[in-house]
């Protein structure tokens, strides 16, 4: 866009404005100068984080009230540990995942933060607990909250049950808050980014899933 700007009294007015979208795809060429500074650093790492893990089918992103991203992250967990459900933190998936080749660097854009996951043993009173005041992201439960209350709440398609123990997953960095009250933990040392990666690998292909295991109705 060119903006012309005239003052009058020593205020300033829009003149006139002229402008047009410019589809930013691999046909611009890259300016040289900028190019080369940017190859400096680009290079070295370029076979660790240039490698391609897989392929999106499609965005991985917020849609009819569900995160495929987190999802995505969740489901990578419970395959990696095999425990009964996983649990994420919102804010804990930080981009979308976009439709096309997935390479390393985009996994460091979703999951930045060298979290390793936690394992954990917990009542279903526990579980329903932690779904009520932190309603988090998840894989192997569905539940929902409407209006503050737990409406419902299963675990692999059966209700969860106050009294049975379930085996459950989480990340380092959410154990430290939902798992205080819970004395059978154990950090596996495995990286959930290196979860998620092998996730991916193995299937080469993803496609985005909204299932609706995740409701939240009536929250400000």
């Amino acid at each position: 866009i060119t903006v012309h700007f005239d003052s009058e009294k020593q205020a300033w007015k829009i003149a006139n404005y002229r402008g047009r979208l410019i589809p930013v795809t691999s046909k611009i060429a890259d300016e040289p100068k900028t190019a080369a500074v940017l190859a400096e650093f680009w290079n070295p790492i370029k076979a660790k984080y240039g490698d391609i893990i897989g392929e999106a089918t499609d965005d991985f992103t917020e849609k009819d009230g569900g995160n495929a991203e987190y999802n995505l992250v969740a489901d990578a967990v419970v395959e990696e540990v095999k425990t009964d459900f996983d649990i994420e933190n919102s804010g804990g998936v930080r981009s979308p995942v976009i439709q096309g080749q997935i390479s390393y660097a985009d996994l460091i854009n979703l999951d930045p933060f060298g979290n390793t996951i936690f394992t954990f043993h917990a009542t279903g009173k526990q579980i329903k607990m932690i779904l009520l005041e932190n309603k988090p992201f998840v894989s192997g439960i569905h539940y929902s909250v409407e209006n503050g209350v737990l409406t419902s709440a299963s675990i692999n398609g059966a209700t969860i049950e106050d009294e049975k123990t379930y085996f459950g997953a989480t990340n380092s960095y959410y154990a430290n808050f939902i798992l205080k009250e819970i004395s059978d933990k154990t950090d596996t040392k495995i990286s959930r980014l290196d979860a998620v990666s092998r996730y991916i690998r193995a299937r080469k292909k993803i496609s985005p899933m909204y299932d609706h295991r995740r409701i939240i109705k009536g929250e400000k």
